[in-house]
């Protein structure tokens, strides 16, 4: 039987960083020069995610020795603090105006991140903005139905759920059919994991649309554009065989 999976609509939602994302970016880029590669992979992924993640993983790193600058530390610290509005929740935040335009009463959506800091960050982003939450991770087991009984209703009790790779094993999300990657693990096979938690063949949705959200003009841009094309050949290839 030939099987019909739903189209993918894939969008970066390039943003640009602000004065103080900069200036964190600046700080990191020659201390981290001196640590392994698998470190310096962690710190810049938390960086592209949020202030916050990355003040616990270099707290963590000092903490465990990985790191031994104190200073450079506080330094990150300090600049963290002065961020008040990431450039990404701002992006975040015109994407979803732009679902509740077209679809006021029935929008649904399934925000992912490898954190658990930026999910909080988010979760209290969007709920001072007067939108409801449900949060999937690695804690959330018991609760995760019912947080998902809550999207499906119709109109949805929530709108919104932030999910964790952590949290979301197993877990299907197909009541919403708008993924947007907060942040992106730098694997593709993670990536695609992330989009089966929506696209299942018992999907109602015929339409899967998927927002990247980068910081342009960053390694993150580059890196987000090779897995991009790694997974585009993936599909080739498969549909090929």
């Amino acid at each position: 039987a030939n099987l019909v999976f739903p189209e993918r609509i894939v969008q970066s939602h390039t943003v640009e960083p602000t004065a103080g994302e900069l200036e964190l970016i600046k700080i990191i880029a020659e201390p981290i020069q001196k640590l392994n590669i698998l470190a310096q992979i962690v710190i810049l992924q938390a960086l592209i995610s949020s202030p916050e993640a990355l003040v616990r993983v270099l707290t963590n790193m000092l903490r465990k020795g990985t790191i031994d600058d104190e200073e450079f530390v506080e330094n990150v610290k300090s600049a963290a603090k002065k961020i008040r509005r990431t450039s990404k929740l701002k992006g975040l935040e015109e994407l979803i105006g732009n679902l509740r335009t077209e679809q006021p009463e029935h929008w649904r959506v399934i925000i992912f991140t490898k954190w658990l800091e930026t999910q909080t960050t988010i979760q209290a982003f969007l709920e001072e903005k007067g939108i409801k939450c449900g949060l999937i991770n690695g804690e959330s087991g018991p609760r995760n139905q019912e947080t998902i009984a809550s999207l499906k209703t119709i109109p949805p009790d929530i709108n919104v759920i932030i999910s964790t790779e952590a949290g979301s094993e197993g877990v299907n999300l197909q009541a919403a059919n708008v993924l947007v990657n907060y942040d992106l693990p730098w694997n593709p096979m993670i990536v695609e994991q992330r989009i089966g938690r929506i696209q299942r063949l018992a999907s109602k949705h015929a339409n899967v649309c998927i927002f990247n959200i980068v910081l342009k003009g960053t390694f993150e841009e580059y890196i987000v554009a090779r897995l991009m094309e790694k997974l585009q050949m993936a599909s080739h290839a498969i549909g090929d065989i």
